[in-house]
């Protein structure tokens, strides 16, 4: 079963879609300064270029994103060790997915795969993960997506703590937060809804906390349409 569209849903999508016109054009201008003070061909430059081209591609600047993107892979593909190449690539794999380029994102895909296995570094392993179970939940294999986002979890608790190790945590259980409403499995919809909110709690975002209140009254929501005698979850 899809999410209904209730009022939790309805206000979690204006409020998402408000707060972004109102940040919109700061974050992408305080993006590329960042991305302009950095050296080209430095790990810091491929760090911000994948923030930068996400942020200009649902900000209506879908060219220059892919050229943002394009421009750093070539370089990073020159690095021996292949995160860099691999994250870039999952972007560019999630981008084309989003503009319906289906054949330009497998490819992505496999070459942010093919990338990953040419770097030890463990949280970009669970990134591509992630990616590739964002891919498949999004072409209607949700049983081949939870596998990506477990093996995700896997690598992410296995790697060493960073600055976005819990972002990326929060990002794949709100997926399958997701998948578990979809299937109505109750108590695994609860289970990555609490972790959800756990990590969120951990992290200075107000954005990430949000989403993750909003899971849990979804959750709540969902349980208490299934017994509505049940006037706790209300």
């Amino acid at each position: 079963m899809r999410f209904r569209l209730t009022f939790f849903n309805f206000f979690f999508i204006l409020f998402q879609f408000l707060f972004s016109v109102v940040n919109a054009q700061d974050i992408v201008k305080n993006l590329e300064s960042q991305y302009n003070k950095t050296v080209p061909n430095s790990n810091e430059r491929f760090e911000v270029a994948g923030k930068y081209a996400q942020v200009l591609f649902f900000n209506e600047q879908q060219d220059k994103a892919h050229k943002i993107l394009n421009q750093n892979i070539q370089l990073a593909e020159k690095k021996s060790d292949g995160k860099y190449a691999a994250y870039l690539y999952s972007i560019l794999a999630i981008t084309y997915r989003i503009e319906d380029q289906l054949i330009d994102s497998k490819k992505s895909l496999e070459k942010a795969i093919s990338a990953s296995k040419r770097s030890s570094n463990l949280e970009i392993k669970g990134y591509v993960n992630y990616c590739e179970g964002w891919l498949n939940y999004r072409n209607q294999e949700e049983s081949k997506a939870v596998k990506n986002f477990i093996q995700a979890i896997k690598f992410y608790e296995a790697a060493p703590k960073s600055s976005t190790i819990l972002q990326r945590l929060s990002a794949v259980y709100k997926e399958l937060t997701s998948i578990y409403a979809n299937w109505n499995e109750y108590e695994l919809h609860e289970k990555y809804s609490k972790l959800l909110l756990e990590v969120a709690l951990k992290q200075n975002d107000p954005n990430t906390i949000f989403d993750a209140y909003m899971a849990m009254g979804h959750l709540y929501e969902q349980q208490f349409f299934q017994n509505e005698k049940n006037i706790d979850l209300r």
